[in-house]
């Protein structure tokens, strides 16, 4: 019985000893994820003395459910980078995940325990960055675009996140700050000082994670106050349109149109007209036609003889009985004044009947003058 009992206690030894030799690799240290943007990454750093042949394996921990291997995260040899993609494995946002890392060595059939990482809440624990912001000036507002970051982990969720979102704006000349509430899209923020510089910074609003990172700020100016073009456009218009009938109505009295032109009276009427208009300081010169003919007979005799034809050719447009009757008087004019002997009472008696003439035909054809 002795010598069976010593075998076994033999047996027993040696199989503690294999056993110990399996677990002889140091385990992994620093597991942890780091998360942006819900992309995530397991990372951990190999324990002190750990061989170069040494590999990992990455298992995860869903709620109560078993432990699974990663996908992609098995056999990581040492030239591999010491981490692993989780964005596409951790499927759910608001599950809680564990991970652990074990190092393995075929060569020396040896492994490490297991080292685990701390429970991770996609949604509360990932790191939510910068939105994208586009700012520029639009008189005095200014014109805001913001949307969400690219993510290759769950998109819609990330736009459902970066739903509602902080402006804070800061104007550069005096510090004054305020903040509001927009968005994501388009936005404006009006009622600013028109040529002021702005810094405007996003950030997003949220209850489901405290790990939020601003945007940069984006400072840009004010632009003038926008002029109403509109309003130009009517006053160039109407501007345009006055000048057009300007020049129209231009162009009417030039051509007659609006007003007649008078035409210019003959020489023998003009005369008569210009003395029986005449101002009172001359009348007392021209009160006595017959004196003022008589003195001047050659003059009077050429002013009546001798400008028949004018008188002719004003009187030759009307009808041809008016043309007869004006033509026979100033024959019969012309004949007994050259009949006539040139004394100072045939004078006298002729220049009265050749005044008493005109008069006659200035009140006949007066229309004409």
């Amino acid at each position: 019985m002795l010598p069976c009992f010593s075998w076994t206690l033999v047996m027993w030894t040696v199989q503690m000893l294999s056993t110990h030799t399996v677990v002889s690799l140091p385990p992994p240290v620093n597991v942890s994820i780091q998360s942006f943007n819900l992309e995530h990454k397991l990372t951990w750093l190999p324990g002190n003395a750990t061989p170069t042949s040494t590999r990992f394996r990455v298992q995860s921990h869903r709620g109560s459910g078993l432990w699974l291997d990663v996908p992609g995260c098995v056999s990581l040899g040492e030239s591999c980078d010491l981490s692993c993609d989780l964005t596409l494995f951790l499927e759910d946002a608001y599950d809680p995940y564990v991970m652990r890392v074990q190092a393995f060595s075929p060569a020396l059939n040896a492994t490490s325990p297991w080292t685990p990482s701390q429970t991770f809440h996609p949604i509360a624990d990932t790191v939510l960055g910068p939105p994208v912001l586009q700012v520029s000036g639009c008189g005095a507002c200014l014109q805001l675009h913001i949307s969400p970051p690219t993510t290759r982990g769950q998109q819609q969720m990330i736009n459902f996140l970066y739903h509602t979102l902080r402006v804070n704006l800061t104007r550069t000349r005096d510090r004054a700050q305020f903040s509001l509430s927009v968005q994501s899209g388009e936005s404006m923020i009006g009622y600013l000082e028109p040529e002021a510089e702005y810094c405007v910074t996003v950030v997003v609003v949220t209850t489901s994670n405290l790990n939020i990172v601003p945007s940069h700020p984006h400072c840009v100016y004010t632009s003038p106050t926008s002029v109403n073009t509109v309003l130009v456009m009517v006053c160039v218009l109407t501007a345009l349109s006055l000048m057009v009938a300007l020049f129209f109505c231009a162009a009417l009295l030039y051509s007659g149109l609006l007003l007649p032109h008078r035409k210019p009276l003959p020489k023998t009427l003009s005369s008569v007209s210009s003395l029986a208009g005449s101002p009172p300081w001359m009348s007392a010169q021209v009160h006595d036609p017959v004196h003022l003919i008589t003195d001047q007979p050659e003059h009077t005799h050429t002013l009546i003889t001798y400008q028949p034809e004018h008188t002719h050719t004003l009187i030759s447009d009307q009808p041809e009985h008016t043309h007869t009757l004006i033509s026979d008087h100033l024959a019969t004019e012309e004949a007994t004044h050259t009949a006539s002997p040139h004394t100072p009472e045939a004078a006298r008696s002729h220049t009265h009947r050749d005044m008493q003439g005109i008069c006659e035909m200035q009140e006949e054809y007066g229309h004409l003058i």
